[in-house]
This record gives C-alpha cells, structure tokens and sequence, in this order.
C-alpha cells in the first residue's frame, strides 16, 4: 500500500524515454531511508515503449509507485514545441511529500543513499528550502562521463537567487530536493514558460522567505546528454530563445526585471543568442539581441556588453554588407538586362 503521508514525493516525468526510464526508475526505487517515501511517474504519451515500461514497473511496485498516464492533447506548446510544463506540473500538484524530489526519465541516481543525505540536510537547515548537488554528466552517443557543476558560481555550501538569476539555472533536476507546500498555488503563468526548473526554484525562495540554496559536494546522479533531449538535435539558439523567454514570463511577473541580477542575466544571455546567431548567419538576428543586451544590462556594465557585442557583431556586418552588395548587384544586372 502506497504510503499516505511520505516524507519524500519522488516526481519523475517521462516522454519517449523506452531507452532510459528503467534505470531513472530503479534509481529511485533502490533508495535506502530511514522514512517513507512514494514515486510519481508522468508518463506523456509516449510514441514509443515507455509508457508500457512504466505500467510494468507500476505493477510491480504498488507500494511505491504512482501512475499518471497524461495526454499530449493537454500539452502546452510554445513556437511549435510541447513544453512538458503540463506533466510537470500535474507531478507536483499531486505529491504528498513533506519534501519533492525530481528527475526526469532520461537522467538516473547512482548512490542509494541519496535521498537520506539531502532530506538530513534540509532537516538541519531550516532556512534552506532547496538542495542540489552535482552531477556526472554523460555524453550518450560517445560514452564519455565527466562531472559537471552545471554552470554554477563557484563551488560554495549555499548559494541564492541572485545567483540563480545572473547565472541561470544551475541546479540539475536529477540532484534537487525542495520543500513541499511552500507555493499557495501554481500560476496560471508557469505552464507557458518553456523551462519549468528555474522559475520553480525562483518561486519556491519567493514564498519561503529564505535566499539560501544548500549545496552538498558529492555527484549522486547522472545528467544523460543525448540527441533525443531538450538540446540533443536542435539549433544552438534555440536553447538561449527560450532561455530568455522563461527570463521574460517569470521576470515580468515576479517584479524581477529590474533586479541588478536579473538584468545581469538577461543581458548575458542575448550577447550569448547574438554571437550564435552570427554563428549561424542570422545576421540581423545577431545585431538585434546584442542591441537588447546592451539595453538591458545595468548601467554600469553597459560598455563592457557593448564592447563585447561590437567585437561579436563584425562577422554579422561582414555577412550584411556581404548580402546588400548581392543584392544591389542582382538590381543592377536586371537594370542592365531590361535595358538592353
């Protein structure tokens, strides 16, 4: 019988994951605790065998696990692309934990004791609602693993929202445990934003009135990179669009867009969009995010960005200047061909 009051609600959302959800599964279900806990699966209408896998595991596991098979029919989509937000947010609504664990179906824990750690942790430190750790990080089509702060600051036992929003999200799904019950309610807002994970960390500091995020120094999890994932396969701007786009949702409605560190954030980003966009011959792409850049960035970083944008931009006005001589000698062929 699931337990009707976990310490720990396990939230693992899966799509087209036949490969991977097996190890995502056993990861969790080979935790080793001194408490309770139950796991959710979102499963979202997977084209391919995942959604068998899981009934499977289901089955098996009575005692610990939670079945939700979703519709993409429900799926919010964003230019294009099924944000998830969806699946995810139907895990979290239904988790009962005094704690929420997440992973998703592609990643995997590797230390049984990972649970107990964090939940000790966060048990000891009442003023930190959030806790991560690292992760290794695997390069599925070469095997290579290496271990991956994910971009964070440093390495340092707690870091905060500013951290978090001049440098992005830096927390891996498969490494955080966070309070439970700390949002009155998820807003309407949050299923538009193509990343769930940051405005989710954003939200939780927001209503818990605590800044610090624990950190423990110990990768328990493995992050699979792959060409099925939310990168693998795609445009390398697409990642820095909808970057900013999440930025812009939460930002706008948390009356955080005029932070230092968000506007910190935000301008490093479009210089990141507008140097890959002269990588990929966007051209007038590439100068209008380094104009945002500059617009957006604090006042006193602006000549920096500037100077920086400049420096990225003169292959984009190389490839402008290339294009309008084209074209102005493309209407000058016609003339003299008209003429004649």
């Amino acid at each position: 019988m699931l337990p009707n009051y976990p310490k720990v609600s396990v939230c693992i959302t899966t799509y087209n994951h036949e490969k991977y959800i097996a190890q995502a599964l056993d990861g969790a279900l080979m935790q080793l605790t001194d408490f309770e806990y139950d796991i959710l699966v979102g499963e979202d209408d997977s084209s391919d065998e995942t959604r068998i896998i899981v009934k499977v595991y289901a089955k098996k596991y009575p005692d610990k696990i939670r079945l939700f098979l979703n519709s993409r029919e429900n799926v919010i989509y964003i230019n294009g692309r099924p944000t998830g937000s969806c699946n995810f947010v139907n895990n979290l609504m239904h988790a009962r934990g005094k704690y929420i664990a997440l992973c998703d179906g592609d990643d995997y824990w590797t230390d049984p004791h990972k649970l107990q750690k964090q939940v000790d942790f966060l048990e000891t430190n009442p003023d930190c609602p959030i806790c991560f750790h690292p992760v290794f990080w695997l390069e599925q089509d070469t095997g290579q693993m290496h271990v991956s702060h994910y971009g964070a600051p440093g390495v340092k036992p707690y870091y905060t929202l500013d951290d978090l929003l001049e440098h992005s999200n830096f927390i891996p799904t498969a490494s955080v445990i966070f309070r439970n019950h700390l949002i009155p309610t998820i807003p309407d807002w949050f299923v538009r934003v193509p990343f769930g994970d940051l405005p989710l960390h954003i939200l939780n500091l927001h209503y818990s009135g605590h800044d610090k995020i624990g950190f423990i120094n110990e990768p328990m999890a493995v992050y699979r990179r792959h060409s099925g994932g939310v990168y693998g396969g795609s445009r390398r701007s697409l990642k820095f669009e909808r970057l900013l786009q999440t930025y812009l949702i939460f930002g706008a409605n948390l009356g955080l867009l005029e932070r230092v560190s968000s506007r910190r954030g935000i301008s490093k980003w479009y210089t990141a969009l507008s140097e890959t966009y002269s990588v990929e011959r966007r051209y007038d792409r590439s100068v209008s995010s380094a104009y945002q850049a500059v617009r957006c960035a604090p006042k006193g970083n602006r000549m920096r960005i500037l100077l920086r944008n400049v420096a990225a931009l003169m292959p984009s006005i190389y490839g402008m200047a290339t294009r309008a001589r084209r074209v102005i000698h493309l209407i000058y062929k016609s003339v003299c061909i008209q003429k004649k």
